[in-house]
């Protein structure tokens, strides 16, 4: 993807979307499954065939890929296998990704369709106290910013649980030891992570330094949250590099639309009401 992107043949993340639509995974003959919209979303939902005394559980899945590719097509055989051994009604979400739609759609439509799904589950034989919400690396972030929405939300039913796989759920520091020590891994590099994120929120990937510096952060805000996201957090035996400590000023630049998702992901994240 970077070879064509270097070449002017097409982007990086137009040759991702591509291989990714190049698979076409079957589904579970032991399940049925339904495209239809929720409250205007595009979603498929996964039903098991086999006869069920009462009312299954249900589960909402929001597919990763930074914001920026992936489908509900490409995730079918994880739909499948969850939906089949966990023997649970599955709603995969089919948000649209940016920068078609640009930021904060992506989210809003998670919290759309699973609002929906809430009200109406007994429709799909599922019951509404036992339904559960999770996604993969950018689709954990939504999971937690919509698990903290319904929190406000009085007249739904309360979730069950929220399940974070590799959730993206800060946005503050990307030169925690992690990120230091796996900086060229591939195939997510620090470098990638970065320049997947500006172009989630469409901005100019000369930005790229100030987030390396810490400058996307106010001071205030990078020291009201220390307590939670610091190296200092970490035991001595796993710092196998030392992270830098910022010293850089906030860039105005980022006060939007940079800010309403760090303030979002970073208290989604840490609320003592949504951990399991």
């Amino acid at each position: 993807g970077k070879i064509c992107e270097r070449l002017g043949i097409c982007t990086q993340i137009e040759f991702i979307r591509f291989t990714m639509n190049i698979m076409k995974p079957r589904l579970d003959p032991s399940l049925s499954a339904k495209d239809l919209l929720f409250d205007g979303v595009p979603i498929r939902v996964y039903q098991p065939k086999a006869p069920y005394a009462g009312r299954r559980k249900g589960m909402v899945l929001f597919h990763g890929g930074a914001g920026l590719v992936g489908t509900i097509d490409f995730y079918q055989d994880n739909s499948n296998r969850i939906a089949k051994e966990a023997d649970v009604v599955l709603v995969a979400v089919s948000y649209g990704l940016s920068p078609e739609h640009p930021y904060p759609s992506q989210y809003k439509q998670c919290l759309a369709a699973t609002a929906h799904f809430m009200r109406n589950a007994e429709v799909y034989g599922v019951d509404p106290s036992q339904i559960i919400i999770f996604g993969d690396s950018a689709g954990g972030n939504f999971t937690s910013v919509v698990a903290q929405q319904l929190t406000k939300r009085p007249d739904l039913p309360k979730l069950r649980a929220q399940a974070l796989i590799y959730a993206g759920v800060q946005a503050m520091d990307f030169n925690l030891p992690s990120y230091v020590q796996n900086a060229t891994m591939p195939l997510l590099s620090q470098e990638t992570v970065i320049k997947f994120i500006l172009q989630y929120f469409i901005k100019d990937p000369a930005l790229k330094s100030d987030i390396l510096k810490g400058s996307h952060v106010p001071d205030d805000f990078r020291l009201k949250y220390r307590k939670w996201v610091s190296p200092d957090n970490i035991p001595e035996k796993f710092m196998l590099l030392t992270s830098p400590r910022f010293t850089n000023s906030f860039q105005s630049c980022w006060k939007k639309p940079f800010l309403p998702f760090l303030l979002k992901t970073t208290s989604s994240s840490i609320s003592p009401k949504l951990s399991l």
